[in-house]
């Protein structure tokens, strides 16, 4: 029965979650030394970090018809859609493209690009923003790793934030290394220092403050969010992720907020839950794993129903099978119990028997049988022969009874 309680339980982890989710964490695969790997930028889930080898598409991203994850839309005419992560018609209204949903309309015309977190057309996309400049759909695209400040067509991150580890087979920001450090291992061990850093032991050292990179303790370029000013480091507004300063008004001056707030009057406001760009009222683009919905006087970004199904369906089955080794156990245990129940009957049987034929023969005789002799031990057997001792060796109780009344 044992047995059968842990061919449930594998049983039920194999449904819920992938084979390699059981041992390694989110985005990552068992590689062939039994070591976690990370999958490639568009995968979620993978067999291997080959951007051919994705179960499924990383959110942002859509599934293509030879099942490769793709970042963008082939035409202007489509949108991507994040809850079912497929390329989309635009609404017949939308003459210039839409934007994540299919009324979501492009407001932008004559080659410029949409960029989200300013709801406005430039030019260009800010290189440092975290975007991808998209020719075919003419917009921002926002990098789907929020530590990344520079994306591919594809996705993959060509610059991560200050002192992030960049993996450049994956494309991914793989965690933060230690201050002043641009590759380090898992486990903090500086490689490699930042420009004009020097590493002296596991420490890069530079002679300035909040520089990403310096030059003979001068900075080169500030932290995100600071101003740099004749080689020194201004902190900017709160939340900010590219600063300049400005001397007019002796301040430093926010031109692009974090992912998931929005500027307004040089500060950094948050967003709607759910938005990774938004104006004061309207989500402008969606965060991972949620997707753009067009209500009668906003712009909000609903939590994904799609990515759930396959949980549901494997968290329902999981669930039966577990109520049915719960089920098989308890009837296991009750078939224990009675059989120890009979057997203890069974056991006891004959002690019941010997007693009643003890209580018969002792009051049939007035003294105890053989057979209750037999039962109870040899200190009954002495008491009977120490009875017929005395009636052979002198007289009874009762014989002196008679003989006094005589």
């Amino acid at each position: 029965m044992f047995s059968l309680v842990l061919i449930g339980v594998t049983i039920l982890g194999s449904l819920t979650l992938p084979s390699q989710a059981a041992v390694c964490t989110a985005h990552h695969y068992l590689g062939n030394r039994s070591k976690c790997e990370e999958c490639a930028a568009p995968c979620d889930e993978c067999t291997n970090s080959s951007e051919t080898g994705c179960r499924n598409c990383t959110d942002g991203y859509h599934k293509t018809s030879d099942s490769r994850c793709e970042f963008t839309c082939s035409s202007l005419s489509l949108n991507s859609n994040f809850n079912t992560q497929s390329c989309e018609e635009c609404s017949p209204s939308c003459t210039d493209g839409c934007i994540e949903a299919p009324d979501n309309c492009i407001p932008c015309s004559n080659r410029t690009y949409y960029r989200p977190d300013i709801n406005m057309c430039v030019p260009d996309c800010d290189r440092n923003g975290g975007y991808y400049q998209s020719l075919e759909e003419f917009r921002c695209v926002p990098c789907r790793d929020k530590n990344c400040l520079e994306c591919n067509i594809t996705g993959s991150c060509l610059k991560c934030k200050s002192f992030w580890h960049l993996n450049y087979t994956t494309g991914r920001c793989s965690w933060k290394c230690p201050t002043g450090c641009s590759r380090c291992t898992e486990k903090g061990v500086c490689i490699h220092c930042n420009s004009g850093w020097e590493l002296i032991g596991n420490e890069c050292v530079c002679g300035s403050n909040n520089c990403r990179d310096c030059y003979n303790s001068i900075c080169n370029s500030c932290l995100e969010g600071y101003a740099n000013l004749d080689g020194k480091c201004l902190p900017g507004p709160a939340n900010c992720r590219n600063s300049t300063y400005s001397p007019l008004g002796n301040l430093t001056i926010c031109w692009i907020c974090e992912p998931g707030y929005y500027l307004l009057n040089n500060s950094c406001f948050p967003c709607p839950s759910g938005c990774r760009y938004c104006t004061s009222g309207n989500c402008t683009a969606c965060e991972n794993g949620f997707y753009m919905s067009r209500g009668s006087s906003s712009i909000s970004c609903l939590l994904r129903t799609v990515s759930h199904a396959r949980l549901i369906v494997g968290l329902t089955i999981s669930g039966t099978l577990l109520c049915l080794v719960i089920i098989g156990v308890v009837i296991y245990l009750a078939k224990q119990k009675r059989e120890a129940g009979a057997l203890f009957a069974g056991d006891s049987g004959g002690s019941v028997v010997n007693y009643a034929q003890y209580n018969d023969n002792t009051a049939k005789e007035g003294k105890p049988s053989n057979q209750e002799s037999s039962y109870s031990g040899g200190s009954v057997i002495n008491y009977a022969q120490y009875n017929d001792t005395t009636q052979e060796g002198r007289p009874s109780n009762q014989e002196l009874s008679v003989q006094s009344n005589s």
